[in-house]
């Protein structure tokens, strides 16, 4: 099976690959059957030449000849990782061919596909309006769930509602790796108030005040800073978009 995956599909590749992937491994033993295994990283061995040292995603590593590597095929992206189209495509089109060259594996690389055809769906394309409309659809509705209602600076907040917020919005970006720029432009008022909270600051019209100058400012019933309070909130209209 393996001089023939190798040779008519042209999989095998010697370059390291310092992304996640999944790795395909040749069997073993003749009658065995192909693995495909999540490495985190692949660097060269530390024994014999032409061995590969696999460290895989649950925290396992194993040393295998490099020979017995089938396929590299891209992980999907995490974190704040961005990707674009192209590179989508690629990583579906591998996938296939691994999967018409190892039937066994059949099930695993199209679960794998159908992900990747996910996050394409994600991926604006600028050369297809039709597209760049969907994804444009896919992504407000999914803000809208992860945020039902926009900041409001003028609103009371606990801080237990913006973590809650904030953990949202960040989910988000694992969803939609290409916009994460406009995602944190989303979190960052309600970080910003989660960190003024910690501080012990309190809210007052607006204005985040120190324990003293809330005090003074209720007791004085907001009569003191007009002016001030006037500027500050055009500032923060204009920082967030307001």
């Amino acid at each position: 099976m393996r001089a023939v995956l190798v040779a008519a599909a042209g999989l095998l590749s010697s370059a390291l690959w310092a992304e996640p992937s999944w790795v395909i491994l040749d069997a073993r033993k003749a009658e065995g059957v192909p693995e495909l295994i999540r490495v985190e990283k692949e660097q060269k061995g530390s024994g014999l030449k032409g061995m590969i040292l696999l460290q895989e995603a649950d925290g396992k590593s194993q040393e295998v000849e490099e020979s017995r590597i089938l396929a590299r095929i891209p992980g999907l992206p995490g974190g704040e990782a961005k990707i674009d189209r192209e590179e989508a495509v690629r990583a579906i089109n591998l996938l296939l061919e691994a999967k018409s060259k190892v039937p066994v594996l059949e099930k695993a690389l199209q679960e794998q596909v159908e992900q990747w055809k996910a996050l394409l769906d994600k991926i604006p394309n600028a050369e297809d309006p039709e597209a760049l409309a969907k994804a444009e659809e896919v992504f407000t509705r999914a803000v809208s769930q992860a945020m039902p209602q926009p900041y409001d600076l003028k609103a009371t907040y606990t801080l237990e509602q913006l973590e809650t917020q904030s953990a949202a919005l960040e989910k988000l970006k694992k969803e939609f790796p290409a916009r994460t720029g406009e995602i944190q432009q989303l979190m960052d008022p309600w970080e910003t108030e989660a960190k003024y909270l910690r501080e012990g600051k309190k809210k007052f019209e607006g204005r985040w005040l120190s324990s003293e100058e809330w005090e003074r400012e209720h007791d004085s019933g907001g009569l003191i800073g007009r002016g001030m309070r006037t500027l500050f909130w055009h500032q923060l209209s204009v920082s967030w978009g307001a």
